[in-house]
């Protein structure tokens, strides 16, 4: 067990510095941190000459980039991820207003894809072959293939401007209000989402249904809807599970574009605004929070690994 936490550590830890150093690496190589912090006052060294050796030192900027990464590394591992360049904001307080908005729409996506698919799949399942089954496969891969921004607008022009069922504007003020908020993108992502995961389950549940053991529930007589549930179902989920996880982590990359179409201000608003003005520290507050959610998320899986089948378990 120590072993396996050892190496669970080990793997994050290498993780988070590869993709970290890659990200400081290509914004100091790409942009002037400099020119980012004072402006055009940068390029007045007569005029400026103090303000640009203060920044100069605050920011380290004569030392050579390894030497500047280690030093914001030692910052972010006790929380500190810098200041922001747009608003000379703390980027961990940032952080704290702008990602639970998107976790939560994040979680809210998932939900709503699992509560669509595991039906879905279940009752395509029950006829293998049959019209139901056939047509699934197609509306499937319709789903999975049409666009999520294009889905998106389409959705925002349905929802919100013509039917206006749904809020245009997220609102705060409850968490009643805020999830209500959420709906619209939350059903946006969920969708293309929801019919990935039926197929996948779809395809297990197929395979676990021609089972020996799935074959002698049936002989015994129970129904085939009691077979397919309390039998089938378990042994199905591994797949989909395992999209369930690694799909948490790239939701919260989805949610760039979402976000933007439904005026949420979550984490992916303001990345895109950081990029936009080459907001350095606040692009890299995210990078690590993001990178730690996603190698989390895919610990937990294994963990429900263990859950859905005990045999799994490490010893």
């Amino acid at each position: 067990m120590a072993g396996e936490l050892t190496r669970r550590l080990t793997r994050l830890t290498v993780t988070l510095l590869a993709v970290t150093f890659a990200c400081f690496a290509a914004m100091n190589l790409i942009g002037d941190p400099l020119v980012n912090i004072l402006g055009n006052a940068a390029l007045d060294p007569v005029g400026y000459g103090d303000e640009i050796a203060e920044v100069t030192a605050a920011y380290h900027l004569d030392d050579p980039l390894p030497v500047r990464y280690g030093l914001w590394l030692g910052d972010a591992v006790t929380g500190d991820f810098g200041r922001s360049y747009i608003n000379d904001r703390s980027v961990s307080s940032v952080i704290a207003e702008k990602l639970p908005v998107t976790l939560a729409l994040v979680l809210l996506a998932q939900l709503l894809a699992l509560a669509i698919a595991v039906p879905w799949g279940v009752f395509a399942a029950s006829r293998d072959g049959a019209l139901r089954d056939r047509g699934s496969t197609v509306a499937s891969f319709a789903l999975v293939s049409f666009p999520e921004f294009a889905l998106g607008v389409v959705l925002f022009y349905l929802l919100v401007v013509r039917w206006q069922w749904l809020p245009s504007r997220y609102d705060d003020a409850s968490l009643g209000t805020q999830l209500f908020s959420l709906l619209a993108p939350a059903i946006t992502m969920a969708i293309p989402l929801a019919a990935a995961y039926q197929r996948i389950l779809h395809t297990e549940l197929r395979t676990v249904l021609r089972s020996d053991y799935i074959a002698y529930a049936r002989a015994k007589g129970l129904p085939s809807g009691h077979v397919l549930v309390h039998h089938a179902l378990r042994p199905s989920s591994f797949g989909m599970l395992t999209s369930f996880g690694v799909n948490t982590g790239a939701l919260i990359g989805g949610a760039l574009v979402i976000e933007q179409i439904f005026s949420v201000p979550g984490a992916g608003s303001e990345i895109v605004r950081a990029i936009d003005r080459d907001d350095f520290p606040t692009v890299l507050g995210f990078v690590v929070v993001i990178t730690v959610g996603f190698v989390v998320a895919n610990w937990l899986v294994d963990v429900m690994y263990g859950v859905l089948d005990p045999r799994t378990r490490r010893r």
